[in-house]
């Protein structure tokens, strides 16, 4: 996609043409979903991450002021969304606790009379 029509689809879309939109996710996601298997390690992550930056990417499309390329923007988003959601995760698997030894969680056993 050349500057002038990536401007022009990205300004459709901003006023409200999903097409446009498809147009612009047809042409960036390839991109966006190695990057995020780049950032996160594993496929299922990558496309769940990549499917999160478009619904972003949709939601704050009017924030998009064509200073840059388009990938450029969403590179940025992508980047910031995968980190975030690393330190999410990295928090949640921080919160569990393993353990083989489950003594300490039983219920003390009373004599029977």
């Amino acid at each position: 996609m050349e500057e002038a029509p990536e401007r022009e689809v990205v300004a459709r879309a901003q006023g409200g043409d999903v097409t446009a939109f498809e147009q612009l996710y047809r042409s960036n996601a390839g991109r966006v979903y190695g990057l995020c298997l780049r950032l996160s390690g594993d496929p299922t992550m990558a496309q769940e991450l990549a499917q999160d930056v478009f619904v972003r990417a949709w939601q704050r499309l009017m924030s998009f002021r064509g200073e840059s390329a388009f990938f450029s923007w969403l590179y940025t988003m992508t980047v910031n969304l995968a980190y975030s959601e690393g330190r999410s995760r990295r928090r949640r698997l921080a919160r569990i606790t393993t353990t083989d030894d489950l003594t300490p969680y039983e219920r003390p056993h009373r004599p029977t009379p």
